[in-house]
């Protein structure tokens, strides 16, 4: 009877995650099909649970392990956003997941942050404008190359959006100069800039990390990694 009941209420919770990640999907693929299973349906404690995605244009025959980086991402925030519809959680933190994204990809997913940070709270590590031109507030925070980080004062959107601009075209290049590198059996490691989004009581707050170049305006605060 437990087993039973224990079947009956996950196949229960997989039904409505699913159909919230079809609906999610959707919109962030722009007009792509998704759908959530289990491997083994009759019993689904023995097996895992799968996911099928196919992007706009692409065959239904396509694999998940086939899919893009960026088509990876938007099939994974597509997960996320179905279970928090599900069961909402008043905290979330994203790394860099829109990095590999397109400016039309990255315009959804911050988007549908911003609409989703009425009920609960985003942190997000990024390079887009889109998600700095987004967000309520924002804070820089730069790297003084001695071990101790700094935040930059007077930071408002504008400054936000130069710096992480400045940022990310320090990194593309830095990550064409490491592929070249590579390509010469050279190994060199690559320094990433990073911009931190967060929220305080209410909407989305942009936290930036760029590299110790950016130091006009820039009040030092130290404050141990």
């Amino acid at each position: 009877l437990l087993e039973s009941q224990r079947t009956e209420r996950i196949t229960s919770v997989l039904s409505e995650v699913n159909k919230n990640f079809k609906e999610v999907y959707k919109i962030l693929s722009n007009g792509g099909e998704g759908e959530l299973f289990f491997d083994n349906p009759d019993n689904p404690f023995q097996g895992g649970l799968d996911m099928w995605a196919r992007p706009r244009g692409k065959s239904s025959k396509c694999s998940l392990a086939g899919l893009s980086g960026g088509e990876q991402s938007v099939a994974a925030l597509a997960l996320i956003f179905a279970i928090q519809d599900y069961d909402p959680s008043p905290f979330y933190y994203f790394d860099e997941v829109d990095q590999k994204l397109d400016g039309d990809n990255s315009y959804r997913i911050a988007d549908m942050c911003r609409q989703r940070s009425k009920q609960a709270q985003f942190i997000m590590v990024t390079l887009r404008k889109v998600s700095l031109g987004l967000a309520d507030h924002h804070i820089g925070i730069t790297h003084g190359g001695d071990g101790c980080s700094r935040r930059i004062m007077d930071f408002d959107r504008e400054r936000a959006i130069q710096v992480g601009e400045e940022a990310r075209i320090e990194q593309e290049a830095a990550m064409k100069q490491n592929k070249i590198l590579r390509n010469n059996h050279l190994v060199v490691g690559v320094c990433m800039a990073k911009i931190m989004t967060t929220r305080w009581d209410e909407g989305i707050i942009l936290i930036l990390l760029s590299p110790s170049n950016a130091k006009s305006k820039n009040q030092s605060r130290n404050s141990n990694k």
